[in-house]
């Protein structure tokens, strides 16, 4: 997985050096401790160093820097792959479901919208949770489960925001200055995948910050969502063509490495599209059929 990661910040780079990935950059991360651990691999910073890495930082235990640490806007990423593809022709329909893959003799050929039928001689299935129930439709079992995550975007504050990201390791919470805003996002919930979105959490999680960096106390709160990450039994994606099913390519199960993973699926899925098979070290590690019996 590790290897996977560090392909895709690769990846990252190139598509910044393209034009294609506007906020992605290098900055840094603190990860803060607010109780003494009773076992640590390697030593902590202390309080006053981390201050230095990060001037807004309040009293904490101890922590630690990782420089090797990248910043990428989400929302931003999804808008510039979508102006691309449109750039080179692709053609992209919003608001439209698919309800149905539709197969013939073990081929994937299309699938069904309450639009009208697509027909296709690939189908590439990334619908994150949903992907579950598209599989089984042509035998495939994806057993997935949504790690409900929240973020709550409060209004930025010049000279009181964090300069770099905080990770309050205790709680899995992440702070994320962003160009004009402040991120707190974190949490993995699992239950019902159709509940409502507990408000409450994220509010919790504001809390939870401002006891670590003051300045974003009394924010206004100026976006809040929660959204299910699609997770696997063992933790790892699956991606990659399904044995016994022709012309259908998966890319699902990230849970909460989908963003940083991105580049790296599209590269794999490329080469599945491309040259049906195996082409490369992770395809048995992460086909999509390994939990079909």
């Amino acid at each position: 997985m590790q290897d996977l990661a560090i392909r895709s910040t690769d990846l990252h780079c190139a598509l910044a050096g393209l034009g294609l990935n506007p906020t992605f950059r290098k900055t840094g991360a603190i990860d803060v401790y607010l109780r003494s651990r009773r076992k640590e691999k390697k030593k902590l910073l202390s309080y006053a160093e981390l201050q230095g890495f990060e001037p807004t930082l309040a009293p904490v235990t101890g922590g630690t820097h990782e420089a090797e640490e990248w910043t990428l806007e989400s929302r931003s990423f999804v808008r510039a792959m979508l102006d691309d593809a449109a750039g080179h022709g692709a053609e992209i329909v919003f608001g439209t479901p698919v309800r149905e893959l539709l197969s013939q003799g073990g081929r994937v050929v299309g699938v069904r919208t309450p639009s009208g039928t697509i027909r296709s001689e690939k189908v590439v299935l990334a619908a994150g949770l949903h992907s579950a129930a598209l599989a089984a439709q042509v035998g495939i079992r994806l057993p997935l489960r949504g790690g409900r995550g929240y973020v709550v975007d409060l209004a930025a504050r010049p000279g009181f925001d964090p300069t770099i990201p905080v990770r309050i390791k205790e709680h899995r919470i992440v702070v994320t200055p962003l160009e004009d805003r402040v991120r707190v996002c974190g949490s993995i919930e699992f239950g019902n995948e159709n509940r409502p979105v507990a408000h409450e959490r994220g509010a919790a999680m504001v809390d939870i910050a401002s006891t670590v960096l003051p300045g974003l106390r009394g924010r206004r709160v100026i976006d809040q969502w929660a959204g299910e990450r699609p997770c696997s039994p063992d933790g790892l994606p699956l991606i990659g063509a399904a044995e016994g099913v022709e012309n259908l390519v998966v890319a699902t199960g990230h849970g909460m490495w989908g963003l940083i993973l991105a580049p790296v699926t599209a590269e794999l899925i490329t080469e599945h599209v491309i040259d049906p098979g195996p082409t490369r070290n992770e395809s048995d590690w992460l086909r999509p059929d390994r939990f079909t019996r």
